[in-house]
């Protein structure tokens, strides 16, 4: 699975270190990106109760699976996800 940014707000996601992956708060969660993206798809949706689970180790273990790429020309703020399913539909 890929996210694809401008080139800040790849840096911002993507260059930080875990805290965008396995953040320790909830409040670092709500702007956490590819937790975000994990936990919209293991839930099927992303609401307090969702985001409150930072433990979560279906969560974590496809947070860390995530790819971020940066795309230079892309609209400031704009992101796209690809998703590839395992059967590679």
């Amino acid at each position: 699975m890929t996210v694809e940014a401008d080139s800040a707000g790849h840096n911002d996601q993507f260059g930080r270190g875990l805290t965008k992956r396995h953040p320790t708060q909830v409040m670092e969660a709500q702007f956490a990106q590819p937790f975000l993206v994990a936990t919209a798809l293991v839930h099927g949706k992303v609401g307090i109760a969702e985001v409150d689970g930072l433990g979560d180790a279906s969560v974590l273990a496809l947070a860390d699976r995530i790819a971020g790429v940066a795309r230079d020309g892309r609209p400031k703020g704009s992101f796209s996800i690809t998703v590839k399913r395992t059967t590679g539909v």
